[in-house]
């Protein structure tokens, strides 16, 4: 059986390519709902919930203070450290205790 209206989940996955930094959720809430309106009493906790338990299918990352922005975005130029070796590692000693601190660079998670 097909579904005759998009999900939010998809609704939210479609709007997050058409952003790349922040945006705020009113702004996202009310593109969603004039894709898909909502007769409830507050039509943006369904879009809320989806945002706060569904992070992985919506695209989106919450920022706090009412702000959003996209995943892939939020994700650019995200490096990862790198698991090595010790030969590979490169010792360094810090002067102001007796503390080596190893040097390992780091690369792209994705």
């Amino acid at each position: 059986m097909e579904q005759s209206e998009p999900t939010i989940s998809s609704i939210l996955l479609e709007l997050a390519d058409e952003y790349s930094g922040i945006v705020s959720e009113r702004e996202v809430f009310e593109r969603v709902l004039a894709r898909r309106p909502s007769h409830a009493k507050d039509p943006y906790a369904s879009i809320r919930n989806k945002l706060r338990y569904d992070a992985i299918e919506t695209g989106w990352v919450r920022l706090g203070g009412g702000e959003l922005i996209p995943r892939q975005a939020a994700l650019q130029g995200l490096r990862c450290p790198r698991q090595q070796s010790r030969q590979s590692a490169k010792p360094r000693y810090s002067s102001s205790s007796k503390t080596i601190l190893v040097s390992m660079p780091a690369r792209p998670c994705f």
